[in-house]
């Protein structure tokens, strides 16, 4: 699976029925809990799909982050970024389209909103 893959199965997860995107992220919330989330650079790096104790937590982790990306920019920011990944890689691509300081910032971000809307989702 090239770097871009995640974020395609992240687009194709948010396109599920209301009831599956509700399962995924769940799996997102749980593997976060229990600090089994992929880290952004691994979940970019992945060459095929993970093993299957992990593939929940990869499209509920997929669909996370493109439903942030997506929230905080727009889809035609998002499909800036996915060129621009294609491109010239991750790093650069959240750089230049999100004017973060890198994957290490967007993972710092991303993780912060999953949690303050973990928070909210639970009370």
């Amino acid at each position: 699976m090239d770097a871009i893959a995640s974020c395609h199965e992240g687009m194709a997860v948010l396109a599920d029925s209301h009831a599956k995107q509700g399962a995924h992220q769940r799996d997102m919330r749980t593997a976060h809990s229990r600090g089994s989330t992929f880290r952004l650079v691994e979940l970019f790096a992945l060459e095929g799909y993970p093993s299957p104790d992990r593939q929940a937590a990869f499209y509920g982790q997929s669909a996370s982050l493109v439903r942030y990306l997506v929230a905080r920019g727009g889809s035609l920011q998002f499909t800036r970024f996915m060129s621009t990944a294609a491109a010239g890689g991750y790093d650069a691509a959240v750089r230049t389209i999100y004017g973060l300081q890198g994957i290490a910032d967007l993972e710092r971000r991303w993780l912060q909103d999953v949690s303050l809307t973990g928070a909210i989702a639970k009370n």
